[in-house]
Formats: C-alpha cells, structure tokens, sequence
C-alpha cells in the first residue's frame, strides 16, 4: 500500500524526459540568432496629426487682463496696426486716423475764435 512515493517518482521522471524532448533547452554560444525578417505589411509608419476628437469642454475663456478701444475723435482710419487679440505694450500704435477731418476742424475752431475776439473787440 506504499506506492504514492513510487508512483510520484515515476511520474516526476515522465514529466522530465517529456519536457527535455531530445533536444537541448539554452541555444549555444556556436548558434548565432536568427535574424527577423519583416515584409512591408508588418510596418506601419506615423505622421503626426492634430488632435480631431477630444472632450467636449462648456465654458468660456477670459483674458487676464483686457483693453476695450474707443476713438476720442471722428475720423477715417487708414491703417490697423494690431488686429484683436495681439498683444501689445503701454504706448504701441494701434491704428492710423486720416488727420484730414481733424485739422479742417481745428482750422475752423481757430476761424471761430478769431471771429469771436473781434465781435468781442467791436462789442467793447
């Protein structure tokens, strides 16, 4: 009734004469690697592209800080110098008024007070 330390030596023997096969396991020093042959199916190659579905994101993005931009004076503006959402400094040049307009009013504004200073004169 003593046969499970046989039967287990046995059976420890088939195991390791099947896992040998005949063959040796670890490659020798003597056999050089085969070299893997690849064909044009196996290869893939990558652009890079831009991000065309992400998450969908609600809200609204905010400057740190903003400039809203009003003329002080009616004019033509002949040059944008900046479009919306440049940065610019303290003193840059945003846009050209056409002068025209401005000094035909200020030549008439000094028409005005020299007429007003002799109505005043005569007045006296």
């Amino acid at each position: 009734m003593n046969r499970s330390p046989l039967v287990l030596a046995l059976s420890c023997a088939l195991v390791l004469a099947a896992c040998s096969g005949g063959q040796a396991s670890a490659p020798t020093a003597d056999a050089a690697p085969k070299p893997l042959l690849l064909v044009a199916d196996d290869l893939i190659s990558l652009q890079p592209q831009g991000l065309s579905q992400g998450p969908v994101i609600a809200g609204s993005i905010q400057p740190e800080r903003s400039a809203e931009l009003r003329a002080e004076v009616a004019g033509v503006v002949l040059d944008v110098l900046k479009d919306n959402g440049d940065v610019v400094a303290q003193g840059d040049l945003l846009l050209r008024i056409d002068p025209t307009a401005i000094r035909d009013r200020l030549l008439s504004a000094e028409q005005a007070e020299r007429a007003a200073a002799v109505a005043t004169e005569q007045a006296q």
